[in-house]
């Protein structure tokens, strides 16, 4: 039984279901692995004593073992073996019983992702809701390099740097190829309100392949899975927190958007994060800046920090008062200043020109 279990499996239906994963409404999936390792797409968790709502991510991949018709896979939240008896397998499908006589059915994935397209960066960033969603935002890099912001409900709170190898980063990335990027819709949402808004972008060279933005990961179970480890990917590194001088000095993390007159050029909470890493890494510069654009900003009022809430304040109403305008041709950002001189960031390239177009704005009395 253990060479038919072997490979990647999806649940073939979200009902009977008592080991519902802690975030969303996905499906439940599997890859078990020749050495008796399983993947458990859900991830597992473990919350942290002495909180109501701080989850420590223990990972996704455990020991499994079958033991005549029952399959065990090992929880490591409490070092128990979690048993059900599988009813029926076959190359296809398997089968397993859950309590009070239901039964849970799998069917097996077989995904190819060598051949799919490969990124130099990927981004994920997650709002909020109304409730203990966590608040942040990571950008993983190709070659190695991670920047994460924790605002709220999260292990950590702040801005770091860590750094993976480049197996992890494969691996995170596969995550994401296996939901078929290339045809994928960028927009997904549920039917009621009050949930998380998920956004992720990536990114080859210095232009968005795609990003896409999920409502309650309404998404595909494929995409839903990606979101597991690289959401929590944090809290298996060794973080490296920012001095305030390492990061722009005009604002921390807002939702960026150009205006051209009365049209405005939304960006996602993934895509403003990625241009603030641009104008972290950018250079000053007294290079004279073409006014065709305005770039603008406002917080993220998913909700609001307490006062003194986060040492350093992530968020600086003093500063952010002090920029007047930013004026931009898409690579020189001119930030216009009260009471100082204005101060001009070059990020290399023209961010928006390689991303973006007139189609993509919208009147400003005109919403999504």
């Amino acid at each position: 039984m253990y060479s038919q279990i072997i490979g990647d499996w999806e649940e073939v239906y979200n009902r009977d279901n008592d080991s519902p994963p802690p975030f969303g409404t996905s499906t439940n999936g599997y890859s078990f692995f020749t050495d008796k390792t399983v993947d458990l797409k859900a991830g597992i968790y473990k919350q942290i004593k002495g909180t109501e709502n701080k989850m420590r991510f223990l990972g996704t991949k455990t020991r499994f073992r079958i033991e005549g018709d029952s399959l065990s896979i090992f929880n490591l939240s409490d070092s128990s073996w979690w048993s059900r008896k599988i009813l029926s397998i076959t190359k296809d499908y398997f089968v397993l019983r859950l309590d009070k006589g239901k039964k849970q059915k799998f069917t097996r994935v077989d995904y190819t992702v060598d051949t799919l397209h490969s990124f130099d960066k990927i981004i994920l960033s997650s709002s909020g809701c109304y409730g203990t969603c966590p608040i942040l935002d990571v950008i993983i890099y190709s070659n190695g390099n991670v920047v994460f912001l924790g605002e709220r409900y999260t292990t950590e709170t702040g801005f770091f740097t860590a750094t993976i190898s480049r197996e992890q980063f494969e691996n995170l990335q596969n995550n994401f190829r296996k939901a078929n990027l290339k045809n994928i819709e960028t927009n997904f949402s549920v039917a009621w309100s009050d949930d998380e808004r998920i956004s992720t972008t990536f990114v080859s060279g210095d232009k968005i392949y795609k990003s896409i933005k999920d409502y309650g990961e309404a998404g595909p179970d494929e995409l839903v899975w990606a979101y597991v480890p690289l959401r929590n990917l944090y809290q298996t590194l060794e973080l490296h927190r920012l001095s305030k001088e390492e990061f722009p000095f005009y604002l921390d993390l807002h939702y960026f958007r150009f205006e051209n007159g009365n049209q405005i050029c939304d960006l996602s909470q993934s895509e403003s994060f990625l241009l603030w890493d641009y104008l972290r890494q950018g250079k000053r510069t007294t290079m004279p800046v073409k006014n065709r654009l305005e770039l603008n900003f406002n917080r993220n009022y998913t909700w609001s920090p307490l006062p003194g809430e986060f040492e350093g304040d992530l968020y600086n109403e003093k500063q952010e008062n002090k920029v007047i305008k930013i004026e931009t041709d898409g690579q020189f950002y001119k930030f216009n200043l009260s009471g100082q001189q204005p101060i001009t960031i070059d990020i290399g390239f023209n961010f928006f020109d390689n991303n973006f177009n007139q189609e993509d704005f919208r009147e400003k009395t005109q919403y999504d």
